[in-house]
């Protein structure tokens, strides 16, 4: 069961996200379009399925100690975690958390900094002339904002499935905020469920969620700082009165 929920579930849909950019192509049409629109679908995909298949991978390897030599799955107690057989799963299980909870975020954000890296080569070494068509029509520039107007425009084609929602400047902000919900759904799993210690880590993630939400405002839509603000308020505020009442 666990096999199938977090290689199963991903692989078949990354299969007919496959098969439906091939049967565009065959067809003999807009191959970048194709291309992109398949490139869009993935990132839908890996958004969508990203909480849940962290979170089974990292309940592989949680084990709760019942004894001097006793170990089962904390998920699942017919498990034993002495057994060879369950080492094998561990073993996946850890290649599977650099895989997808940590490596997607982190590819993410490295190919999204590489693109940041040759949008500033690129800016740099045009002359005004090139600046002012770079950044169109949004002002002079010696605003701070003419540089991330030129790098969103130059990038958004590829990268606009993850940078669309954001601010120009917080180009940046979808891998972190993965890696937030990798805290919240992941981190939180090695700790003791129930405990005071585990509701104190959630409360101080949720509260740095949320002063960063407040600080950054990474949308273009202020409703949608507004709404994600109280978002993050509302957890932290859940995981505070749970850690009172622990």
């Amino acid at each position: 069961k666990w096999m199938l929920l977090t290689v199963g579930t991903p692989g078949s849909a990354f299969t007919l996200v496959l098969l439906r950019f091939l049967n565009e192509w065959r067809k003999g049409g807009d191959s970048t379009a194709a291309k992109q629109a398949a490139v869009d679908q993935l990132f839908f995909v890996v958004m969508l399925l990203y909480p849940q298949i962290s979170q089974r991978i990292f309940s592989a390897l949680r084990c709760h100690t019942l004894g001097a030599e006793f170990e089962v799955l904390e998920v699942d107690y017919r498990v034993d975690c002495l057994a060879t057989k369950y080492r094998v799963y561990k073993a996946l299980a850890i290649a599977l958390v650099l895989l997808w909870p940590i490596g997607i975020p982190l590819g993410l954000g490295f190919l999204l900094r590489r693109e940041w890296r040759k949008s500033k080569r690129e800016w740099d070494q045009s002359d005004e002339t090139g600046r002012r068509t770079h950044a169109g029509e949004f002002g002079p520039l010696d605003d701070e904002t003419a540089f991330p107007r030129f790098h969103v425009s130059r990038i958004e084609e590829n990268y606009g499935f993850c940078i669309g929602p954001y601010r120009q400047e917080c180009f940046w902000f979808e891998p972190v905020d993965m890696l937030r919900k990798l805290a919240l759904s992941g981190l939180l799993q090695f700790f003791e469920r129930g405990t005071a210690a585990q509701v104190l880590v959630g409360c101080g993630l949720a509260c740095a969620s949320f002063g960063m939400q407040f600080y950054v405002r990474p949308y273009k839509e202020p409703e949608s700082n507004l709404l994600k603000a109280l978002v993050e308020a509302q957890i932290f505020i859940t995981f505070l009165i749970s850690f009172i009442l622990r």
